[in-house]
């Protein structure tokens, strides 16, 4: 995911794994924060990682219909 983001939207900080000390047995992802595009993967996909997304808004209005428009309500 935080290739794809990288790829179509921009990584503002984090991104990398995490593979020193006891990071190195397991599948671990440095905290980030991306800009993604309004059809990326990111909007409609749970995740299992530290990631938040962003993206500009034109009103409150617009941000509670997209917020409203997933099926799940973890954010």
């Amino acid at each position: 995911m935080i290739a794809d983001l990288a790829a179509h939207g921009e990584v503002l900080c984090g991104g990398a794994r995490l593979t020193d000390g006891h990071h190195a047995a397991g599948n671990y992802v440095a905290p980030t924060v991306v800009r993604a595009p309004d059809d990326s993967l990111v909007w409609t996909t749970e995740l299992f990682l530290p990631l938040i997304a962003v993206r500009s808004v034109a009103s409150l209005d617009e941000t509670l219909e997209l917020a409203n428009a997933v099926p799940f309500g973890l954010t």
